[in-house]
């Protein structure tokens, strides 16, 4: 798969309505964040993902692909990155799309780091005899 270019979404180029989308789905990926989080919202090409053997559209038709948008978001924080692209008739659509596939990897991610912490603590717990099991 190669390397797809992309155009970086610039709100302050954008009607008022869908710049205050793009503010409202930054907000809701805020408390994922930390300061040194970088977050990227851009545009990508979508017929390209007819190229793409893992892609749903791989295959499809110019004509078909040239009808969607495609948006990829991508949080970046020390070197570590989680991403998600979002395909729908429109931009809105797109947006949210990758903003709900990106919240739901980043809940996943912060659920497995709580229950690790949380198996940890109980095994720290038991070996220090704080704890008895029956």
């Amino acid at each position: 798969m190669k390397n797809t270019p992309f155009q970086v979404i610039d709100p302050e180029t954008m009607d008022a309505g869908t710049r205050e989308y793009v503010y409202q789905v930054l907000s809701e990926l805020d408390l994922y964040t930390v300061p040194e989080t970088v977050v990227v919202i851009a545009a990508k090409d979508p017929l390209e993902l007819a190229e793409n053997e893992e892609s749903e559209f791989f295959g499809a038709s110019k004509r078909k692909l040239s009808k969607l948008v495609r948006i990829h978001i991508s949080m970046t924080t020390e070197g570590n990155s989680v991403e998600s692209e979002g395909v729908a008739k429109d931009f809105h659509a797109a947006l949210t799309e990758a903003k709900n596939l990106l919240l739901q990897t980043l809940g996943e991610l912060q659920d497995s780091a709580i229950s690790s912490a949380d198996r940890q603590a109980e095994i720290s717990s038991a070996l220090s005899g704080e704890s008895q099991t029956h």
